[in-house]
């Protein structure tokens, strides 16, 4: 039976689905220029290549989704790093909101361009994610009530 359903699931065409990251543009032309972050910027041309490559085809179906996470949350692990983290939330952002996202939403989106490569909202699409903005002491507020 499992056999089965793994079967209604293949499609002719693929999907490429490149984790990259958000770099503060709210337009597809976003996705298309580089910043001065030198992780960020190597990333900007990792999707220039796979646009190109995309774009030229070899006969094959294929098409891709570039997800542009925000900042996670798993960021403010319980530890040193994340303690690190929301100081420097607080302290730099200065009551200034934050985009952020969990990493289960981020894998949740993923497996959906993955599961259905033809649909629109996926093939050939750059999306930026974000699950929340948030200040400093709204994310402190809500980590109080939930876990204490």
């Amino acid at each position: 039976m499992r056999h089965v359903s793994l079967m209604l699931l293949w499609k002719p065409a693929f999907n490429i689905v490149l984790s990259s990251v958000d770099r503060g543009h709210n337009s597809t032309e976003g996705f298309n220029r580089s910043c001065r972050v030198p992780v960020w910027n190597t990333k900007h041309h990792i999707e220039a290549h796979l646009r190109q490559r995309i774009a030229a085809g070899d006969g094959k179906p294929c098409t891709y989704t570039i997800i542009g996470p925000v900042f996670s949350l798993d960021n403010l692990a319980p530890n040193f790093f994340g303690r690190l983290t929301a100081t420097w939330w607080d302290s730099f952002l200065q009551g200034k909101p934050l985009r952020v996202i969990d990493t289960m939403d981020v894998g949740n989106f993923a497996a959906q361009a993955l599961l259905d490569p033809t649909s629109p909202r996926f093939a050939n699409a750059e999306v930026n994610l974000a699950g929340d903005v948030l200040t400093f002491d709204q994310a402190n507020k809500t980590f109080y009530q939930r876990s204490c």
